[in-house]
């Protein structure tokens, strides 16, 4: 006998872009992150929140992470505290100085050392002279920098007691 003949068409089947689905059940806290998350995406992409679908915003949150979330959404407190100091122009002027000076001095050394190779004449005078103003300039750079360590410093610890009163 022959088999039944089948009166529908075959089911396709759907495509799957994200694999299997997942029954979750999340607390108002973790609702709260994908509310969150969602009016960050409404927000960057310039639509209305109900736009932005629960699952694209959990998917999100899950990939990236709540804080995240948080300063997408321009909630300033939850931004980690930056460790940027304002350093005085004239300072990072005489640094770049020392550093320009250093280049050259030692460009100056290479030459000379250079011409001595190739039987030119120089004097013991001119290669010693050319040698201690590399070192004098390799001296003032290791100032100049430990001068902005220590500006650095009292910058951090201005900045510790200033938090320190502010708490109390």
């Amino acid at each position: 006998m022959p088999a039944p003949r089948r009166t529908s068409k075959p089911r396709r089947p759907k495509p799957v872009n994200y694999g299997t689905q997942h029954a979750v059940r999340l607390g108002v806290r973790h609702e709260e992150a994908v509310a969150a998350m969602q009016r960050a995406l409404a927000k960057s992409r310039g639509v209305d929140a109900s736009k932005i679908s629960f699952s694209e915003s959990l998917r999100l949150l899950l990939d990236e992470n709540e804080k995240t979330a948080r300063i997408m959404s321009g909630e300033p407190e939850s931004w980690s505290p930056s460790q940027t100091v304002a350093v005085p122009l004239e300072v990072w002027n005489g640094l770049t100085e020392c550093r320009n000076r250093l280049s050259h001095s030692q460009g100056s050394l290479y030459t000379i050392m250079r011409r001595i190779n190739f039987g030119e004449g120089i004097g013991r005078d001119e290669v010693r002279a050319a040698f201690g103003a590399v070192q004098e300039s390799k001296a003032a750079v290791a100032r100049m920098e430990a001068a902005l360590v220590s500006f650095l410093d009292g910058k951090s610890a201005g900045a510790a007691a200033k938090a320190d009163d502010e708490a109390a």
